[in-house]
């Protein structure tokens, strides 16, 4: 039996690289960032190489990068603030997004409005309506994901930003699944805010950095040290840090050709569930959709839990959605609001450069055999 790994929007691999740099971070870099000796010193050193190096890469300034334990973190920062700091009154979202985005946005409810702009049947958002919804003058700020997580829809982003800019809104993006292989330059695109998350691209876990733009005065979200510029709380996670900005310049090494072979591996998936006559469906818009991701819904009556819990018996790690709602058995509130029968399997199917076509094989060949029983 083979192992294959097909849940690269839930997390990926560490890369070797990465590790290596963390080893050796673990062992030389262990003091306090914050102490004015030199172990201190030497990972305070390393830290702000890091920051400017992250900062150069989406053309900002090194003190608008604000090192977090996740995107979640980063999201649930950006919220209070906004609310708490510059006096926002509204938030606008759409209804397929994270939870790491609805839910602290929902928290919020008793001071803001929250009004949810229209996604349509492929979860593509729907500018006019946004425009139209701006057009009442509130103190706001539009939160729309990059990269959607469980359909790989792509968002507009610059016409987002642009159109947040004639009305005077402020604009975040969580670019948790789309920062490794979209180019994002925050001056150019008029990015206020943004998340990141180092382990949807082979960095570690429980690191991420937000992006504030410097024009925006804000406090700490989680306080007590006066780290992060006094922003973030906490002694720093330097060898997470390290890892992240690692990670972070390498997927960036040679991004075209690694674009073209997940574009290839989603493609040649496609045409060989086409070639086998499966009854599938894509969800979202595959004409716009990353290619490291792709939502199916199979015409069969088979639980998805149950095909999940076989594939897994078969060696094949693939997922119903969100790996953060896997626990629920609600379904996908993604699907739902795009319309997707909900009494038909639908799984995720997410792409890295450390796939091959063999695998995409083993994963056809397994779905045959546990769609045909």
């Amino acid at each position: 039996m083979q192992k294959v790994y097909f849940d690269n929007a839930a997390t990926t691999p560490l890369s070797k690289e990465v590790a290596d740099v963390m080893h050796k971070s673990n062992q030389e870099l262990f003091g306090n960032p914050s102490s004015i000796h030199s172990f201190g010193r030497s990972a305070r050193a390393k830290i702000e190489m890091a920051r400017k190096q992250i900062a150069n890469v989406i053309n900002a300034n090194s003190a608008e990068i604000i090192f977090t334990s996740s995107g979640t973190e980063a999201n649930n920062t950006i919220f209070h603030c906004a609310v708490n700091d510059l006096g926002v009154e509204r938030i606008i979202t759409s209804k397929i997004e994270h939870y790491a985005v609805l839910k602290p946005i929902l928290n919020l409810s008793k001071q803001i409005n929250i009004d949810y702009v229209e996604v349509n049947k492929d979860g593509d958002v729907n500018l006019e309506h946004l425009k139209k919804l701006l057009s009442t003058k509130k103190k706001t700020l539009v939160s729309l994901m990059h990269v959607n997580n469980e359909i790989g829809n792509v968002l507009p982003i610059e016409s987002v930003a642009a159109i947040c800019k004639e009305n005077n809104a402020l604009f975040h993006s969580d670019t948790v699944q789309s920062i490794a292989y979209y180019d994002i330059d925050v001056k150019k695109m008029g990015i206020d805010f943004l998340s990141c998350s180092a382990h949807k691209f082979h960095g570690p876990k429980g690191i991420g950095f937000l992006y504030c733009k410097e024009a925006h005065d804000v406090s700490a979200y989680i306080r007590g040290g006066n780290q992060e510029k006094g922003l973030r709380g906490g002694t720093e996670n330097t060898t997470g840090i390290l890892g992240l900005e690692k990670a972070f310049s390498d997927i960036k090494t040679d991004k075209e050709n690694k674009l073209k072979k997940l574009s290839n591996l989603k493609g040649y998936l496609v045409s060989q569930l086409q070639k086998n006559n499966f009854d599938f469906s894509i969800n979202g818009n595959p004409k716009t959709s990353s290619p490291a991701i792709i939502n199916v819904t199979f015409k069969t009556k088979k639980d998805v839990s149950m095909l999940l819990f076989n594939l897994d018996l078969e060696g094949v790690a693939i997922s119903g959605g969100s790996a953060c709602t896997s626990g629920s058995n609600k379904g996908s509130h993604v699907l739902k609001q795009i319309g997707t029968p909900m009494d038909q399997p639908a799984i995720r199917i997410s792409f890295s450069t450390y796939n091959t076509k063999d695998e995409v094989d083993y994963l056809v060949h397994v779905f045959q055999k546990l769609l045909s029983i």
